[in-house]
């Protein structure tokens, strides 16, 4: 049960962070509004969470494995998106 908790609160937390980086982003001019530039690294998943890289890659993969994100690019490239 705590870790399913911990799951849903990592998407919400990637929800709302790649919600307002798209409309940082967009309000800035860097991207168009039908652009699909939105995404959260491992990395940053560990700054906002305050979390440990394996724990990261841990809520990521797990989140991918149930559809809710998409895993794009390879290696420092990979971003994950919502489908």
């Amino acid at each position: 049960e705590k870790k399913r908790e911990q799951v849903e609160m990592m998407l919400a937390c990637i929800m709302t962070y790649t919600a307002d980086k798209r409309d940082a982003l967009v309000g800035s001019g860097v991207v168009n509004d039908d652009s699909d530039i939105v995404g959260i690294t491992n990395d940053e998943v560990e700054e906002k969470l305050g979390v440990s890289d394996t724990s990261a890659a841990k809520y990521l993969k797990e989140l991918v494995a149930r559809g809710l994100l998409e895993k794009h690019g390879k290696g420092r490239g990979v971003r994950y998106m919502l489908p």
